[in-house]
Parts: structure tokens; sequence; C-alpha cells
């Protein structure tokens, strides 16, 4: 590797590259994944647990990933055993 950390041979622009997909996790589980439109991020779920958010548009990646943790603790704390049992 050379010393910018590139590989040999390969140049730089020094332009910013932003992803048109991204992996949303949550709780180091896949969710889904985004994709950019023109409109924004676009959901699909990759698990079952979050087919609700399918075709969902977001105006970021970040607002996706924040929505699938939302809805995963609204699903956890359906599932929690009634408190004194």
């Amino acid at each position: 590797m050379a010393r910018d950390g590139c590989l040999p041979g390969f140049q730089t622009t020094g332009a910013a590259i932003m992803s048109d997909s991204y992996i949303i996790e949550v709780s180091s589980r896949a969710a889904g994944i985004v994709v950019r439109d023109k409109a924004g991020f676009r959901f699909f779920a990759a698990a079952p647990q979050f087919f609700r958010l399918e075709g969902q548009l977001f105006r970021s990646a970040r607002d996706a990933e924040r929505a699938a943790a939302r809805f995963a603790g609204e699903r956890d704390s359906n599932r929690s055993p009634p408190e004194g049992r």
C-alpha cells in the first residue's frame, strides 16, 4: 500500500464519492437496504419483521436507519412479558 493509503497505481480525484445504496442494520442484524432514487432513499426489507417498511421513501439513509430501529424497538416492547411475571 502506498503512503497515502491508496493502492499503488490508484489515483484519487479528491472528489467525495457517495454511495447509492446502504445496508441498514439494527442490533447488528440486517434490516434491509436503502437505494437512492430521485426523491430520496427507498427501503427494501431484508427480514420479515421489517416488511412494513418495504418501499417507504426516506430523506436520508440515516432517517431509514432510525425508522428501522424505532420499528424494531416497538416490536420488542410488544413482545415483552407482562411485568410481575
